[in-house]
């Protein structure tokens, strides 16, 4: 991954399935880390408990973190994935249709229900794409990089996934949900 971080990637899958499938990743995707701290404990909360709103939690032990928020929130209401995440493939120009991007579920076509009344649009991105490769059709992957300072160390990761009901494995079975990995990218070695 870029600039030397740590990173991860969410949502591989590899190689062409026997018959075109759509995965679709309906997303409230979380992610951040902090070192390894004493047992939390909350004291106390604040503010709102209702759908986007903002809730302060206070207390002990949660360790430190620069920025109060999470590395990527992301609920599909954005309108390009380069905005918060580092890299997402199918990323091909020859691949439009099958490129991972924010889609509701009639640009999808595969009559793949949202998983809550919240959002309008899922990640979604598919293989058999025209161009063969990791970064046109192999795979549908999207992931973000983050430096990690001292080990060992936590993340939270929670997202919403939903397969389309037409997808079988091909012949390579290959199916990652949360992968963590060093380097430039999901593939750079020493390891991948």
């Amino acid at each position: 991954m870029p600039c030397g971080g740590k990173g991860f990637a969410l949502a591989e899958a590899m190689r062409k399935p026997s018959t075109s499938g759509r995965l679709a990743f309906a997303c409230a995707v979380i992610l951040w880390s902090t070192a390894v701290a004493a047992q939390p404990s909350i004291l106390s909360n604040s503010g709102q408990w209702s759908h986007k709103a903002t809730v302060t939690i206070s207390g002990t032990g949660f360790g430190t973190k620069s920025t109060a928020a999470p590395s990527v929130w992301d609920d599909a209401s954005g309108f390009d994935l380069s905005a918060k995440w580092d890299g997402a493939w199918p990323n091909c120009a020859a691949n439009d249709a099958y490129n991972l991007a924010y889609r509701t579920p009639s640009e999808v076509g595969r009559n793949i229900a949202l998983p809550h009344d919240h959002i309008t649009r899922y990640i979604a991105g598919a293989h058999d794409g025209p161009a063969p490769g990791p970064q046109c059709s192999y795979n549908v992957i999207m992931w973000k990089v983050r430096t990690i300072t001292s080990f060992p160390a936590y993340s939270y990761v929670s997202w919403y996934q939903r397969s389309d009901d037409g997808w079988h494995f091909g012949d390579t079975d290959n199916y990652k949900t949360f992968a963590y990995s060093e380097g430039v990218g999901p593939y750079s070695l020493p390891n991948n």
